[in-house]
């Protein structure tokens, strides 16, 4: 039980809160952009949100040499255009609606347009720790081993899961450990995330 207990210590939110959460939160909060700041056009814009990205992929460590211009920009792009499609609840939104938030300062404007590249490169990078734990604790290669520490997880965790996959042999959860790993640390963190918010 070593191995299991080992791997759900590397993945409580107390680690994952320790090694990933908190630089990024750190990196956000150090950032010097103020509140309702707006941008005079499309250019500034794209500026103020690749300079961010590149800020913050340096200042947590996500990249140890600088990042491309035209990386930073399409990305930050992205991660805002998701951030604000899931805030409105329109995922229709397009660039045209985050540059109208920008230029206006309303919905949060560029500053909530940061807070939703920071969130969606913690996520990234909470996957990556996930991914690097699971890898590090469960070897690809070794069936046996993904079986054996399946059923330890069965053993431990067994009562936590839905019926249909409480009934399955430990074969058919090794098989697909690694999802199930990572279904069970993010439904954790929710959880945490519900009980701070009380």
């Amino acid at each position: 039980m070593s191995d299991l207990r080992q791997l759900a210590h590397a993945l409580s939110e107390q680690q994952i809160t320790d090694n990933v959460t908190l630089p990024h939160e750190r990196a956000r909060r150090a950032y010097p952009h103020e509140p309702g700041e707006r941008v005079r056009d499309q250019r500034h814009l794209e500026s103020v949100l690749g300079d961010y990205l590149a800020y913050h992929v340096r200042a947590t460590g996500m990249a140890v040499t600088a990042i491309a211009r035209f990386d930073a920009v399409a990305r930050a792009k992205q991660l805002a255009l998701s951030g604000y499609r899931r805030r409105a609840g329109n995922r229709e939104a397009t660039m045209a609606n985050l540059l109208d938030t920008a230029l206006t300062g309303t919905r949060g404007g560029v500053w909530e347009m940061l807070d939703d590249i920071a969130d969606g490169l913690k996520q990234e990078a909470i996957q990556h720790y996930t991914d690097e734990v699971i890898d590090r604790f469960v070897r690809i290669g070794d069936w046996p081993d993904r079986v054996r520490i399946a059923q330890q997880f069965m053993d431990l965790y067994g009562h936590m899961l839905p019926d249909r996959l409480r009934r399955q042999p430990p074969e058919a959860i090794a098989a697909n450990f690694k999802e199930l790993i990572q279904m069970m640390v993010s439904q954790i963190r929710n959880v945490g995330e519900e009980v701070r918010r009380i």
